[in-house]
């Protein structure tokens, strides 16, 4: 285990960038509200308030590492938060509803640069397991943070749509503490490997692949579970609501737990949580009661926190010459994945002869777990060929 010499000051501030990421909560409980003031307007569109954001996150995710590579990580981080800032509070202030979808534009960019930066800085001033913690701290912090925010939310679009944009107000003194707190991480000196220029690996370009295509089974879970309890009548929007809030307590509980449970596993963690989510989606598949999706949610909740901090350090490992752009890869790829879920799932179903609104879970449980044992015995066969060398 290692430790660094960064105190509880520094610690705090790099715990409110992620604090800052999910301010996002702040205006989707507006949706609604939104879609009202604008009748005209096709409300697929108003759902892409909520979803640009990610398809840009594609995008800027990436270039935020170059920013990193060409001037510094502070430099990046300042621009991320300017740039979120303004695009989620000036919807607050005046414009029509394209102006929205323009200021969502500019704000997926700046929350592309800080969902990249913030397991980017956590990777260059900690390591070992008080990087692992750092990073399933993130991860509390961001649950609750978003739980806070989309209450803050709710009631201020209560009062006026609007309104749910200026509570941008509360990231001020979140900056100002990333601003004081947070230093601009030195260079490392990394080992050689076989990269390109910009410091990615054949590894990188693997990892990311692979990841896109487990969210994109993962994302089944969160996208689904809603209509299932509603449309089937096994529960109301609000107890489908409660799903949701017992999965955010699992996502806390993961974060909380993720440098422990990542010691004690190694490299059986990712299998691991792959295993745990198929299990969760499992249970959810034959659900028929409530209480079996609040377990489903919980269980559920706590794998996929703990499978979202494992990708961090996935992208840092597998380019050390550049452990920002690693990182955004998997950030990227993770978007990817969850931005063709539903299209990906719903072009397969019919192909194997699935129907139903559960029909994706039935892709996606079985191929979690046989991803998750396979990777289980790879990592055996690779210990025992370790230990007969």
């Amino acid at each position: 285990m290692s430790t660094s010499p960064y105190n509880n000051f520094v610690k705090a501030g790099v715990l409110a960038i992620f604090a800052i990421q999910f301010e996002m909560s702040l205006t989707t409980p507006a949706l609604g509200a939104i879609a009202s003031a604008f009748p005209d307007v096709n409300p697929t569109l108003v759902q892409m308030i909520a979803s640009l954001p990610y398809l840009i996150t594609i995008f800027s995710a990436p270039f935020s590492a170059y920013i990193v590579r060409v001037k510094s990580l502070r430099f990046a981080l300042n621009i991320g938060m300017i740039t979120l800032f303004i695009g989620g509070i000036l919807p607050g202030l005046f414009g029509d509803f394209y102006f929205i979808l323009a200021c969502r534009v500019l704000f997926g960019f700046g929350y592309g640069f800080m969902f990249n930066l913030g397991p980017s800085v956590v990777n260059s001033l900690f390591h070992g397991r008080e990087r692992d913690n750092m990073l399933g701290y993130q991860s509390a912090v961001g649950s609750v943070a978003g739980i806070i925010y989309g209450m803050i939310g709710g009631f201020l679009a209560g009062l006026f749509w609007r309104y749910a944009f200026l509570g941008f107000i509360i990231m001020i003194p979140l900056m100002v503490l990333v601003m004081a707190a947070v230093p601009n991480p030195q260079q490392s000196e990394k080992k050689e490997e076989t990269v390109s220029k910009d410091g990615v690996t054949g590894k990188t370009w693997l990892y990311a692949v692979l990841i896109a295509l487990a969210y994109a089974l993962i994302f089944s879970w969160i996208s689904n579970t809603a209509m299932v309890v509603v449309l089937e009548k096994i529960g109301t929007s609000a107890q489908a609501g409660l799903v949701m809030s017992i999965f955010t307590i699992g996502c806390t509980i993961g974060g909380l737990t993720f440098g422990k449970l990542s010691d004690m596993l190694k490299r059986y963690h990712s299998p691991f949580c792959l295993i745990l989510c198929g299990i969760g989606i499992f249970i959810a598949y034959f659900a028929s009661s409530m209480i079996v999706f609040y377990i489903s949610g919980f269980i559920f909740g706590i794998a996929f926190v703990s499978f979202a901090c494992r990708l961090y350090v996935i992208g840092a490992e597998s380019a050390p010459n550049n452990q920002s752009l690693g990182i955004s890869y998997m950030v990227s790829a993770s978007c990817v994945g969850q931005f063709v879920s539903p299209l990906m799932l719903a072009a397969l179903t019919p192909i194997l002869g699935f129907s139903g609104l559960r029909a994706s879970w039935l892709i996606s449980w079985p191929m979690l777990i046989l991803v998750g044992i396979v990777m289980t015995l790879l990592v055996v066969m690779r210990n025992r060929t370790a230990e007969a060398v």
